[in-house]
C-alpha cells in the first residue's frame, strides 16, 4: 500500500482483535494530503473528507462517532494547530497512487470502505458485485478488500474500482457541525459513492490538497 512510514506514538487498539497508533501531533509529511472538494459551494475554506467527531486519541473504536458514516466537512486549515486539527482529514497520497489505490488515514492506519452488499449471505440472497447508488462510506482497519480500493483519475473523480460507474459525491446541503470561533461554523454534507454524471461534476471532483497553517 505505498509508504506506511507516518509519524505515530504509541500503538493502541483500534478495536477489537486490531491495532492501531496514536497519532503524533507533528505537521504533516510529504505524504499526507487532505482530499479536497474542488468547488467550494458556498465554503470559501472547501470541504474535505473526514471522520466524524474528533478522534484525538488515536483508538477509533473510543469515539462513537468514528463509527458513523464519513463525511465531507470544512477543511480544517488556515487555523493555529493545524497539525491537530487535520488528524481525521489526512490522508496518504503514495497509497491512493498505487494499484490498487486505497484511501488510507495516515494517523489511524485505518482506510475509506465503501458500504457493499457483496457479501452478505442470507437465504435467496445474490451477492452484488456492485456499488449501490447513493453508498455511505465507513472507515473500518485495512485489509486490502475491493470496497477499499479506489482510483482518482485524471478528471478529478475518485472511482470505486468495485464498481467504476460510483463516484465519490458530496451532498447538496449544508448543516452546521459546530463552531471553530464565534460566528465562524464548521460545515459538514453528506458522502456517498452515486452515479458519475456531468451534472454532479461540481460535486464529485476532488484533488489533494497539502494542509496550511
Amino acid at each position: 500500500m505505498g509508504n506506511r512510514d507516518c509519524p505515530v506514538g504509541n500503538v493502541v487498539g483500534i478495536r477489537a482483535g486490531t491495532v492501531s497508533r496514536q497519532p503524533a501531533l507533528v505537521p504533516a509529511t510529504a505524504d499526507e494530503a487532505l482530499v479536497q472538494l474542488v468547488d467550494t459551494l458556498g465554503e470559501p475554506r472547501h470541504f474535505c473528507l473526514d471522520i466524524p467527531g474528533f478522534p484525538v486519541s488515536g483508538v477509533l473504536a473510543n469515539h462513537r462517532e468514528a463509527s458513523w458514516a464519513l463525511e465531507a466537512h470544512t477543511c480544517k486549515t488556515g487555523i493555529p494547530d493545524v497539525s491537530i486539527a487535520t488528524i481525521d482529514q489526512l490522508l496518504s497520497q503514495n497509497d491512493l497512487a498505487a494499484a490498487p489505490g486505497t484511501l488510507r488515514y495516515t494517523r489511524f492506519d485505518a482506510c475509506v470502505e465503501v458500504v457493499t452488499f457483496r457479501n452478505v449471505d442470507a437465504p435467496a440472497h445474490t451477492p452484488e458485485l456492485m456499488v449501490r447508488q447513493d453508498a455511505p462510506l465507513v472507515v473500518n482497519p485495512c485489509s486490502g478488500a475491493i470496497e477499499q480500493s479506489f482510483v482518482l483519475d485524471d478528471a478529478g473523480r475518485l472511482r470505486s474500482l468495485l464498481d467504476e460507474e460510483k463516484c465519490l459525491t458530496i451532498g447538496e446541503q449544508a448543516f452546521e457541525a459546530g463552531n471553530r470561533a464565534p460566528g465562524e461554523p464548521w460545515l459538514r454534507r453528506a458522502l456517498t459513492f452515486s452515479a458519475c454524471t456531468d451534472a454532479a461534476a461540481d460535486r464529485q471532483t476532488w484533488a489533494l490538497t497539502a494542509p496550511t497553517s
